[in-house]
């Protein structure tokens, strides 16, 4: 029984071994030998061009075919014929690459950089220009009051220096304490009383007459200052009322410098050593 089973194994394996050799490819043929004294011939590879995808070069072929292996096995020896080789470029001539093309955004920012760096360079070496200070403004004022004229002529020469123009300008009011508003010269009491009627039919009131014998006044208000006296007889001679106004004090007049400069008001009032200063509109100072 056993025998049997070791025949059957080897039928099987005699059967794996055929099987094995019968699908091996064919064997190569054997290469022609190789004669003395003639170089071995190595072929380069081969680039594909377009003369290459046209066809085999025909001395590739040549030395491919059975004639030419004769021809070696010979006694003679022959020159080994020339491998077909791609082209060699010149000993220097680099190979063309095509470079992609710059991108326009690329560019336009090399560009902004260039002339951004350009800018900063001329602004560090241009030199800040010198801040002119601003013109001071002239101011104008009225400095004073001095008794006399000679007083206020010395003044003006002390500050002469500080100014662009002065003047000195009397002011007749400076002695008169009230001004009054009246209508003089009316006649007596009967004529005073008929002129009060008519003022008061106008509307107008505050008035009171003034006795003196034949020759009555009629008083239409006292004022301390010119200008509400001024508008007070204004408003009278436009009612048909020619009052007139008369001031009342000791009559002295007083004398202010009017002065046009770009100092200080406190140094202005300090040079001319007055007691008070005014502010004037330099319309009215000529």
């Amino acid at each position: 029984m056993y025998v049997r089973a070791l025949i059957v194994v080897l039928i099987i394996l005699n059967a794996g071994v055929a099987l094995w050799w019968a699908v091996q490819p064919p064997a190569a043929p054997a290469s022609p030998p190789q004669p003395s004294g003639v170089a071995r011939l190595d072929l380069l590879p081969v680039l594909p061009t377009k003369a290459a995808a046209a066809g085999p070069h025909p001395e590739v072929m040549t030395a491919a075919t059975p004639d030419a292996g004769a021809a070696l096995a010979s006694n003679t020896p022959v020159p080994a014929p020339m491998a077909a080789t791609a082209p060699v470029p010149k000993a220097g001539a680099a190979p063309a690459v095509a470079e992609p093309a710059p991108r326009p955004a690329t560019a336009a920012a090399a560009a902004n950089s260039a002339s951004q760096a350009v800018e900063e360079s001329a602004a560090v070496a241009k030199p800040a220009p010198v801040q002119t200070p601003p013109a001071v403004p002239e101011r104008c004022l009225s400095v004073g009051p001095y008794a006399s004229r000679s007083e206020a002529d010395a003044a003006l020469a002390r500050v002469r220096g500080q100014a662009s123009r002065t003047s000195v300008r009397e002011d007749k009011d400076a002695g008169v304490s009230t001004f009054r508003v009246m209508l003089p010269n009316v006649g007596d009491r009967a004529a005073a009383q008929a002129l009060v009627k008519r003022i008061a039919a106008a509307g107008i009131g505050d008035y009171y007459v003034i006795a003196q014998g034949e020759d009555n006044t009629v008083a239409l208000g006292q004022y301390q200052s010119r200008e509400r006296a001024e508008r007070r007889q204004a408003s009278l001679v436009s009612a048909g009322f020619p009052a007139q106004l008369v001031p009342s004090g000791n009559g002295q007049s007083r004398w202010w410098i009017d002065v046009r400069s770009t100092a200080a008001a406190a140094a202005v009032q300090s040079a001319a050593g007055a007691t008070r200063q005014r502010s004037l509109d330099c319309s009215a100072l000529r």
